[in-house]
């Protein structure tokens, strides 16, 4: 593998259908940002250890705020899509091709998806912190656990455990989740 590259490790899970309607509402977008006709649904994946994507390498599909970043799949060109809130272990992976079908995978099955290094950025000790306070051992909750992904998403998000940019600190994003009330 290139010095320029970074391979991670991957389990396929099932997702709730949601990025089959963000694909759906917003394909044009996906189109003239990826220049391919993309399958409408990605192939969700949890990865075996957090990564933070580096917003300014990103292909931005326009006002919607979402991102892609070129990868290889299993050898495969594709796309990773990430909204702003997904936990920094899942990717959801769009291709013009429906990847379960392409590589017959099964929810389980383990991949190797590529990237660029640079579209990782190193996390910080608050990042990695705050993604082993919320995720670690739970990984697969983001898409399992419905409830846990959205009592805890706000609370990922100020912490750091998100691809969303850090707003406050650590402080003041526990105060105001213990205020609020854990909802």
């Amino acid at each position: 593998m290139s010095d320029r590259l970074v391979s991670y490790n991957a389990s396929v899970v099932s997702g709730r259908g949601i990025a089959r309607d963000h694909v759906a509402a917003e394909y044009n977008d996906f189109r003239q940002a990826t220049g391919e006709e993309l399958f409408l649904g990605s192939l969700n994946l949890v990865l075996a250890e957090p990564v933070l994507l580096n917003r300014d390498t990103a292909v931005s599909t326009g006002d919607s705020g979402r991102l892609l970043w070129q990868a290889h799949l299993q050898g495969m060109s594709v796309w990773v899509y990430r909204y702003a809130n997904a936990p920094l272990h899942v990717a959801e992976i769009l291709s013009p091709v429906k990847l379960r079908d392409a590589f017959d995978l099964t929810d389980g099955d383990t991949v190797d998806i590529v990237l660029s290094k640079r579209d990782i950025v190193p996390l910080s000790r608050r990042r990695q912190a705050a993604w082993r306070l919320l995720w670690q051992g739970r990984g697969h909750w983001a898409y399992q656990r419905d409830w846990y992904y959205w009592r805890f998403r706000t609370l990922a998000a100020d912490l750091g455990a998100t691809q969303k940019p850090i707003r406050r600190g650590v402080v003041l994003s526990i105060l105001k989740y213990v205020i609020r009330g854990f909802r």
